[in-house]
């Protein structure tokens, strides 16, 4: 009964932690950058990002670069790319 239990937990523990990792990101970098990252003009975004449909493809990239110091920064780069 004690192991069903502990995959339970771990199952939820696994369900959850793509919001933190994926989700969570996104939105913050909308937030934190709305002019680059949630432009509402298509003329806009093909200036920034080259594409007229909206910059969210850039929105992890931008946290990073702005955000982290830059020994990270170089290291989050690296595991990027």
């Amino acid at each position: 009964l004690t192991h069903a239990k502990g995959g339970s937990l771990l199952a939820a523990y696994l369900k959850v932690l793509p919001f933190f990792a994926i989700m969570l990101p996104g939105m913050i970098s909308r937030i934190l950058y709305t002019d680059e990252v949630a432009c509402a003009d298509p003329d806009l975004c093909k200036q920034i990002c080259g594409n007229t449909v909206g910059c969210s493809d850039i929105a992890y990239a931008k946290l990073v670069m702005e955000l982290l110091p830059a020994g990270l920064r170089g290291l989050m780069m690296a595991v990027m790319i």
